[in-house]
């Protein structure tokens, strides 16, 4: 299954699973699910983890596969989760001080938000193995983690709104849980018993934060190579973008939940979950090969004459790319990624 397969089957299942959860719930109860808790979701996720994955997929692929350099790579990719510690922190309290009162029969609304910000902790536990799988172009193992946990999800929710029609909310938060707690266990279940996985020791070693705990002492005691610094750099440098980033991308939501009612939420939810099937179709796949493809040929000189100074090959292919010697680069760069995977 690629990636393409991936968002198809996503954005069909949860389209499907919007229009069936409409008809069974109160309009304003779908809106504040799929739209407000739903921010709070994206919140934490998007803060907490999207610095470390864009950094991290910036990293040449051959420094994952050498031993010391995954380590300390792994021992900052581990960052993500206290630091999403902190931020589920941070967005659980701007959310309680914002929605108050009962959200429905039996919870009030500070509690669903509790049970969505602790659904992106439960996701973010899984970031590290994450960012492994992905770094060493496991991406059918990613796509198919993330395909039984999109079921998993859909089914737990279908299912609570079935046993309970009068807490719709209470059945998306805990759809939203079972979606977490699916990555972590099919991430754990690969990395502990596949074939080409790291191990019982190894994966508990990751998902504890032993290499960070262990730099962290290293680097108290003077080392300066414990972590690596320059993908510490880079997380910071990322980081900050992701928060602009996501300001950029969730505005319309945050004036929506300001100036409309719930009812329209609910509609708005259904509209943009359709409306962007095409984009996620066509453009993520298509990010996601490049995010991992151009890292791992970066360190590649280009052996062309026409690059005086030798330029890597990237760089020959943007200043090239009219000509004859832009394809004899994307030619040798392809040669070498298909030698790559097959090795």
């Amino acid at each position: 299954m690629s990636v393409f397969s991936l968002q198809l089957m996503s954005r069909v299942l949860t389209f499907a699973l919007n229009v069936a959860v409409v008809r069974a719930v109160d309009r304003a109860a779908y809106g504040i699910g799929s739209v407000q808790m739903q921010l709070v979701c994206d919140a934490v996720l998007a803060l907490s983890r999207e610095g470390f994955r864009d950094a991290c997929q910036r990293t040449p692929a051959d420094a994952w596969l050498e031993s010391r350099s995954r380590s300390r790579m792994l021992a900052v990719a581990w960052l993500c989760v206290p630091f999403a510690a902190v931020v589920c922190s941070v967005v659980l309290g701007i959310s309680s001080s914002m929605g108050t009162g009962q959200a429905e029969p039996g919870f009030s609304a500070v509690s669903i938000s509790a049970m969505f910000v602790a659904a992106a902790g439960l996701e973010m536990l899984s970031e590290p193995l994450y960012i492994l799988a992905h770094n060493l172009l496991l991406i059918h193992i990613r796509v198919r983690v993330e395909m039984i946990a999109l079921v998993t999800k859909i089914f737990t929710t279908s299912a609570l709104v079935a046993l309970y029609p009068a807490n719709p909310l209470f059945a998306f938060a805990l759809g939203q849980i079972a979606y977490g707690a699916a990555m972590l266990i099919a991430f754990v279940a690969y990395f502990v018993f596949a074939e080409g996985g790291l191990g019982m020791r190894e994966t508990c070693a990751l998902l504890s934060g032993w290499q960070s705990l262990s730099a962290m002492r290293q680097t108290v005691g003077g080392s300066d190579d414990a972590f690596d610094g320059e993908l510490l750099k880079m997380v910071r440098d990322m980081s900050v973008k992701a928060f602009f980033k996501f300001f950029l991308e969730k505005g319309e939501t945050l004036i929506l939940l300001q100036q409309f009612p719930a009812e329209t939420w609910g509609m708005y939810g259904i509209i943009q979950n359709l409306g962007s099937l095409v984009v996620r179709l066509i453009f993520l796949p298509v990010r996601v090969a490049c995010m991992r493809l151009l890292p791992s040929v970066h360190i590649l000189s280009c052996p062309c004459a026409l690059c005086m100074p030798p330029l890597t090959r990237p760089s020959c292919l943007f200043l090239h790319a009219g000509g004859g010697h832009g394809a004899a680069c994307l030619q040798q760069v392809a040669v070498f990624w298909r030698q790559r995977l097959r090795g």
